[in-house]
């Protein structure tokens, strides 16, 4: 059930973390949006055993989380993740020079989405885990009920949307709001930036000091 509780809780968070769940909001959102109209091309234009291809590697990719979090910084992950958003844009206009076309370009992509955002994942938890451990409940109640919410209301939209536009309208407002929140992130780069995260841990032991004395 829709609850506002979980939604006041957001400002309990540091800036990384809240920036975390807003960003899973609005990512949820556009997923529940989309979501449908990718099963329905996926469905018309790839063979089983092709989906199945992709599903193989898309599992495969995250066999390289260990790789990632050795080798990028929060802030790299970020950037990748910007980019993949960028990405999307012109993956999802193809559809209207060829649909399945589309299908294969963005099926590909979401391979190394999956790459990129399980390991980013992993490191932002490790980061919560290590700064602020008494939250690591709180955050994922709330990041579960956001994402719910959030692709609740995708999907109830594409519903109205394909009724009145067909698949057509829904991957224009999927672009429309892609765009909208890779210029947001760009916006809100600052606060994945390492020196900020590095401020973000230093208040955070000064502040277990307090405590202890």
């Amino acid at each position: 059930m829709f609850s506002l509780k979980h939604y006041k809780n957001i400002k309990n968070f540091d800036d990384v973390t809240k920036l975390r769940i807003i960003n899973l909001g609005f990512i949820s959102f556009s997923m529940g949006l989309i979501a449908p109209i990718e099963t329905s091309l996926k469905g018309t234009y790839l063979l089983p055993w092709v989906i199945s291809i992709f599903s193989i590697l898309h599992t495969l990719a995250v066999k390289t989380n260990s790789y990632m979090i050795n080798k990028l910084r929060l802030q790299d992950f970020y950037d990748i993740g910007i980019l993949i958003h960028f990405l999307y844009i012109p993956i999802f206009l193809l559809f209207f020079y060829s649909a399945p076309l589309m299908v294969y370009a963005s099926l590909t992509l979401m391979v190394v989405e999956v790459m990129v955002f399980s390991a980013f994942s992993i490191k932002l938890n490790t980061y919560l885990v290590d700064n602020f451990p008494q939250k690591m409940e709180s955050f994922q109640v709330t990041r579960n009920s956001v994402g719910a919410d959030s692709s609740i209301f995708g999907m109830s939209l594409a519903i109205i949307i394909d009724l009145f536009f067909g698949i057509g309208g829904s991957i224009i407002v999927f672009v429309i709001l892609n765009l909208l929140l890779s210029l947001w992130l760009i916006s809100q780069r600052k606060i994945m930036r390492e020196e900020n995260i590095n401020k973000i841990k230093e208040e955070n032991e000064k502040n277990k000091q307090k405590s202890n004395n």
